[in-house]
């Protein structure tokens, strides 16, 4: 056993209840017991065809409302008259008048079999609104037996030993809604056996089996179609001691069945237990399903004392015979076109999924697996907020087990001959499991989804978020229980598989957590986002961030798993293969508590955040190409490499027929159609991966924006960044031009900006030259893209200015607006004297009796004019000073 639960599961199988499983190898018994013989039946005599009336031996009426013979039963008398006559007669329409509720004292029990034609008596039961049947917590409610039933427009409540039971009918409800019904047994809603039953428009909600299925059993290789419908706020299960080893399906169990459900929800359901509860929302054993837009919340399965799985959905996969029959009649008989009773609608539904392309896009022709339907093909299946609780946790959202070896399984198209390859166990499309938590005392695994099958498994398209597995404080917690030999072991917040050959593609796990919270002292958490353990598990497209393995106790000594602490905060994976191909990204996880001890090593190691690979050589094979922008070492061509002949063999060997070498990063496997010829793999190593981000980055001053295998083998990517372009970061894909105002040399990691004085108005420069000098009249910072003009009172007669004020001031006697080359000279009769006027306006006029020539920082006073005089021939300094007229006698 992988992880113990090999024996753990053929131990807890090996006492199911026959009320819903049996492994015997004789034939099982009858899953419920034969309904109670019906009274016999007393003369129903019809005394007219049109708006007469029906009559039983004691006198009990129904009115007959038509001419098709349509019963009207207002009381329960009516109603039971009408199904006596419907049974004598071969077939009856019955109508329950609107708000009218008819209270039963005694379940009504239509048996088709003491009907005197030997076809299935035909049971048409119809109301208008508000009609119901209750049975007030007396008894059942319908019990049908070898008939064909329609039930259209009822509300159905209220029935204690549940409230409809069917063996080997036809039924088809429609408009119906089922509620407050329980049983001690199975079935608290619906208990469905050897009979073929479609739903539309259905709900069920309020209904409890102390055992299974609290709304709905369907066993005894019946069929259930489930179209619009709902099952809510329904339960399985019980505290009390009970000779069951186990409980399942708080909305559906279903077992050696089929069914399909179609934009159905189920919802608020839940399965306890004190021994081991499976499916909270539905319960799936050796039933082929097939889901289409399902929604499954807020549901939970809890087991304090045992194992709890798959709190919205436990699928389990039992082989033998009457699984291998089944197997064979599905294939045979094309069981999902035929099962009647088929609405347009729904095989609208069946056609709108072009399963055909799911397959090709998983590329499932590269792995064999033996000819049958899958076990469960879902698409578009949606799981949130479920809770697995107990001792041991499984699959917060979905749980799946084979309990079988995959030679037990035998190819239907060979005849039933045993074949060595996978069946065909589940395919998830369109997935999406939101908040679900597997959360155990000793182990939790799988806080999203929990896989231990040898079959084949395909998830497409899936979107995996905040889900957690789970470790929680208990007290008296057993060393060992059940076989199992380990102690406080989370494994899987999002994912847990074991020994499948899965794929994943095109899906993503974010915010999922492996964590422990227990203070005991031997404690593992491994793998927040994914946990493979002796798997073939194969990524293809798949993110895995922002995951934790998280450890809050305190880890003790050398345990007895593969060691003790929290490791691998992204993906783990544990002996088995991996293969990660194409888009594979591991980043931004993390491991949190404190530092591991692994692999018998008595140092403790760095916690490897994004992958941990325990195993030999070959455990781990990244196939090329990966995602632009990162590399992966040691890359090489897998060829096809068989052994030399021998040098005495060279007449009498086929070097082609020679046995082909072996290779551990090249694995080849005809057996499953595994092969690695003419790819491009680059090996892993066992031990931690703790880089930031996997496949690695390109370093900075690279790029890689080829796909080229040959230009993924190493930092440098595709090679330096070109000159004239940068590559800031580690994973550049694409160069980025460099920006005006700057030059790059080859392989850049940043843009080299122009020195202060120069400017380049050009992108993708190369070179320090390519910058130019700042032109007379403007400046240049640092990274200049463009001049900028000097500031006004400023001008710049030369190159290569770096400031805003240029060279120098506007000298006296000059003006300086914004962006001069050479300063301007203040006109005639004006002046200045001071530097740095901006404008023609700074320039003061010369006072009166004053002038100034161009550029001039002072004013002069003016000559005496003609005929005049003074002491120095000018008009004087002083304020008012005048020149004087010459007297007579003087010029």
């Amino acid at each position: 056993a992988v992880l113990g639960r090999s024996t753990f599961c053929c131990f807890a199988l090996s006492m199911l209840p026959l009320a819903l499983l049996s492994l015997a190898a004789a034939p099982p018994p009858p899953v419920s017991p034969p309904l109670p013989p019906s009274a016999p039946l007393q003369n129903c005599t019809i005394v007219s065809s049109d708006d007469g009336d029906a009559t039983d031996g004691e006198g009990s009426l129904v009115q007959i409302i038509d001419e098709a013979g349509t019963f009207l039963a207002e009381s329960e008398a009516g109603l039971r008259v009408a199904l006596q006559c419907g049974l004598q007669s071969g077939r009856a329409n019955i109508r329950i008048p609107a708000q009218t509720t008819i209270n039963l004292t005694s379940a009504l029990e239509v048996d088709g079999s003491l009907a005197a034609e030997a076809e299935l008596p035909v049971i048409n039961i119809s109301g208008g609104g508000g009609a119901a049947i209750d049975a007030q917590g007396r008894s059942g409610v319908l019990f049908a037996s070898r008939v064909s039933l329609y039930v259209r427009g009822l509300r159905i409540a209220n029935g204690n030993q549940g409230c409809v039971r069917l063996y080997r009918t036809l039924a088809r409800f429609e408009d119906v809604s089922v509620e407050g019904c329980k049983t001690p047994g199975n079935g608290g809603g619906f208990f469905i056996e050897h009979s073929q039953v479609a739903f539309e428009r259905v709900l069920i909600r309020h209904c409890v089996a102390a055992q299974n299925g609290g709304g709905v059993v369907l066993t005894g290789s019946g069929s259930l179609v489930a179209l619009h419908s709902s099952i809510a706020h329904c339960s399985a299960g019980s505290y009390e001691e009970s000779a069951l080893f186990y409980f399942g399906g708080g909305g559906l169990a279903a077992e050696h069945s089929a069914l399909f459900m179609a934009h159905t929800n189920i919802t608020d359901c839940r399965v306890h237990s004190r021994t081991n509860s499976y499916g909270g929302g539905a319960y799936l054993t050796s039933t082929y399903s097939r889901f289409k837009s399902v929604k499954i919340g807020r549901c939970s399965a809890r087991s304090p004392d045992g194992l709890a799985a798959g709190a919205g959905l436990s699928v389990k996969s039992i082989a033998g015979d009457r699984m291998n029959f089944l197997r064979a009649n599905v294939s045979r008989h094309s069981y999902w076109r035929e099962v009647p009773p088929f609405t347009d609608e729904l095989r609208d539904d069946l056609s709108g999924i072009s399963w055909r392309e799911l397959a090709n896009d998983s590329d499932v022709g590269s792995w064999r697996a033996a000819e049958e339907p899958w076990l469960l093909d879902a698409y578009d299946l949606e799981v949130v907020d479920c809770a697995a609780e107990g001792l041991y946790a499984y699959g917060g959202c979905i749980d799946y087990v084979d309990a079988s070896d995959a030679s037990e399984h035998r190819d239907v198209s060979k005849k039933g001959e045993p074949t060595d390859v996978p069946f065909k166990a589940i395919r998830l499309a369109a997935l999406s499991l939101i908040g679900c938590k597997a959360s155990g005392a000793a182990f939790a695994g799988g806080g999203g989804i929990s896989i231990y099958s040898r079959g084949l498994v395909q998830i497409h398209n899936a979107h995996v978020a905040n889900t957690a597995a789970e470790i929680l404080p208990a007290q008296d917690v057993p060393a060992q229980d059940i076989g199992v030999n380990f102690h406080g072991l989370a494994l899987g917040g999002g994912f847990l598989v074991q020994l499948a050959f899965t794929s994943i593609l095109n899906s993503a796990f974010d915010t999922c957590e492996a964590i422990s919270t227990s203070p005991a002292l031997d404690q593992t958490v491994a793998g927040g986002g994914i946990a493979a353990y002796e798997a073939t598990t194969r990524l293809k497209n798949v993110n895995v961030t922002s995951c934790a393995a998280r450890l809050e106790g305190t880890p003790g000594a050398l345990g007895r798993y593969t060691g003790t602490g929290a490791v691998s905060g992204g993906v783990h994976m544990a002996s088995g293969l991996g293969l990660f191909e194409n888009g594979v990204l591991l980043s931004k996880s993390q491991v949190i508590g404190r530092r591991t001890v692994f692999d018998g090593l008595a140092a403790p190691l760095s916690p490897p955040n994004q992958l941990y690979v325990y195993g030999v050589v070959g455990t781990l094979i990244w196939v090329l190409p990966t995602l632009r922008g990162r590399w992966l070492p040691s890359v090489y061509l897998c060829s096809e490499f068989r052994e030399p002949c021998l040098e005495n063999q060279r007449t009498t060997c086929n070097a082609s027929a020679q046995p082909i070498l072996s290779d551990p990063g090249c694995p080849r496997d005809p057996k499953y159609g595994l092969s690695m010829d003419g790819k491009y793999v680059s090996l892993g190593v066992s031990g931690a991966y703790d880089a930031e981000t996997l496949p690695y980055l390109c370093n900075a001053g690279c790029y890689g924006n080829l796909t080229k295998p040959m230009k993924q083998n190493t930092g440098t990517c595709t090679g330096l960044c070109p000159a004239g372009n940068y590559c800031p970061t580690p994973g550049t894909v694409d160069p980025i031009i460099c920006p005006a105002g700057s030059w790059c040399p080859e392989g850049s990691i940043f843009p080299r900006v122009c020195d202060a004085g120069y400017f380049s108005n050009q992108t993708g420069n190369s070179k320090r030259d390519q910058c130019e000098p700042c032109p007379p009249g403007f400046y240049c910072q640092i990274s200049s893209s463009y001049p900028s003009p000097c500031d006004a009172g400023y001008y710049s007669d030369r190159n290569q200015s770096r400031t805003s004020s240029c060279f120098r001031a506007c000298p006296e006697g000059y003006y300086c607006p914004t962006g001069t080359a050479q300063p301007i000279e203040c006109p005639a009769n004006t002046y200045r004297g001071m530097v740095g006027a901006r404008n023609e306006s700074d320039c003061e006029p010369c006072r009166p009796n004053m002038e100034s020539k161009n550029g001039s920082s002072v004013c002069h006073f003016e000559a005496c004019p003609a005929g005049n005089y003074s002491r120095n021939g000018k008009y004087g300094a002083t304020p008012g000073a005048t020149c004087k007229r010459c007297q007579k006698g003087t010029f």
